[in-house]
């Protein structure tokens, strides 16, 4: 009997061990998957961050520009109002031959109007670095650009309607190269 009872004990303590350690994997397992959705609930939280700060970046780069050709044109007076009588200020002309300016974290795309193909390599040229520059202030204002950033440049895709007619070179986004 003695040792029946110490059997059925032992059988009886193994028994408790496994579910004891089937309760400790299953919780486990729990912590895991909890764990797993609060990093997938944290990663979409910042996606979703990060596309709201690319709205209101090009937001206001979509109306520094409009502010831009409308100071270039002389239909806007130096606090933005219209004016019928305004003075072209020759320090925006390069805005006129922008139809817009995109920012998509790491890239600038530039739309061009039709006029800019007219342009020589050198006016292309100051036309583009001006439209990069004009765009760092609005990606500033959401997004903390350093001066090495700026040194740098934004690597930027030039584009006349959808086709893609130029592109900034890897070695100095400063630089462009023509497609033509």
């Amino acid at each position: 009997m003695k040792k029946s009872f110490k059997l059925v004990s032992i059988f009886g303590l193994i028994v408790m061990l496994g579910f004891s350690l089937s309760a400790c994997s299953s919780a486990s397992s729990e912590d895991e998957a909890e764990t797993e959705q609060s990093t997938k609930t944290k990663e979409k939280a910042e996606k979703m961050k990060e596309m709201v700060d690319l709205a209101k970046i090009n937001s206001t780069i979509a109306k520094d520009l409009k502010l831009d050709q409308g100071w270039a044109e002389g239909s806007l007076d130096e606090d933005g109002n219209p004016t019928e009588n305004g003075t072209p200020n020759d320090d925006f002309a390069w805005s006129i031959v922008i139809d817009k300016i995109v920012y998509e974290g790491d890239t600038l795309r530039v739309y061009v109007k039709r006029g800019f193909k007219q342009l020589d390599t050198e006016d292309r040229q100051t036309v583009i670095e001006s439209a990069m520059r004009a765009s760092y202030s609005g990606i500033n204002k959401f997004k903390k650009m350093e001066q090495e950033d700026i040194k740098k440049g934004l690597f930027t895709e030039v584009y006349l309607d959808s086709t893609p007619i130029g592109s900034s070179k890897l070695s100095n986004h400063y630089e462009f190269s023509w497609d033509e």
